[in-house]
């Protein structure tokens, strides 16, 4: 039983081993008593191993469902923009109402898999995630690009790139800022997403009049 004990990861074949000893004639130190106890043990410890590897398995598709509501949304939008462009309002509206559907879609999923943290979390989760792409991401996209002739996809793997390095510094600031209460306005530039604290001239990366900066 102590070397049954020590094959303990290895359940199913202890339980085979021991359900053997059970069904024949056991040695005369083998105790039946002991052996039901430990196929009870190994018996619910499989179902709690199920148990998580079904919940974890939620998860991956809670965060799947998430990415995939999430870019419906923004797929949804853009085809809303071209519905319009083509006079076809109706088109337009029901893509529009989609778009916001799969919004509240995405956040109920990102809501029930428990990746809203505090404000402080959120905030280093962000600047990771934008130090990544500006860092990593977009560099090698942008590699790929060249190579392949894309100047389109250049020019905006290149925009993504420079904003997003921003983002990430502003991030940060909000971040070491956190318990001042002095209210902060941001500028968003409609065309390569930078992001200014206050209204420029113009955008120091695709020269966009400050006057079309849309104000949170």
């Amino acid at each position: 039983m102590s070397e049954s004990g020590y094959m303990l990861p290895q359940s199913q074949n202890v339980k085979d081993f021991i359900k053997s000893l059970l069904d024949t004639s056991p040695p005369q130190d083998f105790t039946k008593e002991a052996a039901e106890k430990l196929l009870k043990i190994l018996n619910t410890n499989e179902s709690k191993e199920e148990k998580m590897m079904d919940n974890n398995k939620t998860q991956d598709n809670l965060m799947a469902a998430f990415s995939g509501e999430s870019e419906a949304n923004r797929k949804y939008l853009a085809y809303s923009k071209k519905a319009e462009q083509d006079g076809k309002t109706n088109a337009a509206k029901l893509f529009k109402a989609a778009s916001d559907a799969e919004t509240i879609h995405a956040l109920k999923h990102f809501e029930v898999a428990n990746k809203v943290g505090t404000t402080a979390d959120n905030l280093l989760d962000a600047v990771a995630g934008e130090t990544h792409e500006y860092k990593e991401m977009y560099p090698e996209f942008i590699e790929t690009a060249e190579a392949e002739g894309n100047t389109a996809a250049i020019m905006s793997f290149t925009y993504a790139m420079q904003a997003e390095e921003v983002h990430a510094r502003l991030y940060k600031e909000a971040l070491e800022n956190m318990d001042d209460t002095k209210e902060i306005f941001y500028y968003l530039c409609p065309v390569c997403g930078n992001i200014e604290t206050s209204r420029p001239g113009k955008c120091i990366f695709c020269g966009v009049p400050g006057e079309n900066f849309i104000k949170y």
